[in-house]
């Protein structure tokens, strides 16, 4: 079960960086540059700059995301 989770995450990440390559000539400087940064960098700092929300809030939201999937599969896997 874990392993189609990460597949299916890897397929949306190979999704996304297909249809970027795919509209790239449509695409503005600044596009790229929070494109290549949320990908190269870290996500929350983005999220940051751009005053949605801290990093620190953003981050905890990414570990409590992680942390909930996970808490889901072990009890799946555990209880199945």
């Amino acid at each position: 079960m874990i392993t189609n989770a990460l597949s299916y995450l890897n397929e949306i990440n190979t999704n996304i960086h297909t249809e970027h390559a795919r509209n790239i000539g449509s695409h503005t400087a600044t596009y790229n540059t929070y494109f290549e940064s949320i990908n190269d960098l870290n996500a929350c700092t983005v999220v940051e700059a751009l005053s949605v929300q801290t990093a620190t809030v953003c981050a905890a939201f990414a570990v409590g995301i992680v942390k909930e999937v996970t808490n889901k599969y072990y009890f799946y896997f555990v209880f199945s």
